[in-house]
């Protein structure tokens, strides 16, 4: 069952959700950009294949989780899913384009998605890097058989960078609603 109001410009969708003999509601924020509808924060999910920076639960919070991309890919509440390279081009288009949007997304950018600088985690190198400096975020789009399409937001820079990278790296998650 889904209930949805708006509340502040806001879109608010309540699910209900069935687990086991318990019914339990998730609140759920958003904001409608031309004919999209994005979750107003990043995704917190504790899910297989995802983590909080630097193991730190604050971090989870203020920033989300970081996901592999196989557990990104199955993050997003019911309703939502994890947006393809071609949703991302639809909102950063809206918005300037890939060499002037990152302001708009960015915390206090006129997007109102607020989108924090959540860095990124390399288990290969058990390293994490670039908070509060970059926020990457997974597609749902494969490139190949190892890798898929991510954007990236640098503080220090106005463009929206794309780029193919090993699934195994764990990224930002910003889910985009079912229509």
């Amino acid at each position: 069952m889904r209930i949805s109001g708006t509340l502040f410009g806001l879109v608010v969708f309540v699910l209900l959700l069935a687990s086991g003999n318990n019914l339990f509601a998730q609140y759920v924020e958003t904001i409608q950009i031309g004919d999209q509808v994005w979750m107003k924060y990043n995704l917190q999910n504790d899910e297989l294949g995802s983590i909080c920076y630097d193991e730190d639960s604050l971090n989870c919070k203020e920033y989300g989780r970081l996901y592999c991309w196989q557990a990104a890919l199955d993050a997003c509440p019911p309703g939502f899913r994890l947006p393809t390279d071609e949703d991302w081009s639809v909102l950063i288009n809206s918005l300037g384009g890939p060499d002037s949007a990152a302001p708009a997304l960015l915390e206090g950018g006129s997007s109102g998605l607020d989108i924090p600088l959540a860095g990124n985690y390399q288990p290969e190198m058990k390293m994490f890097s670039f908070k509060d400096q970059k926020a990457y975020f997974w597609t749902a789009s494969s490139y190949s058989m190892s890798t898929a399409w991510i954007r990236m937001l640098d503080k220090d820079r106005k463009n929206v960078s794309r780029s193919s990278i090993g699934k195994s790296f764990y990224f930002s998650v910003r889910c985009i609603k079912i229509d």
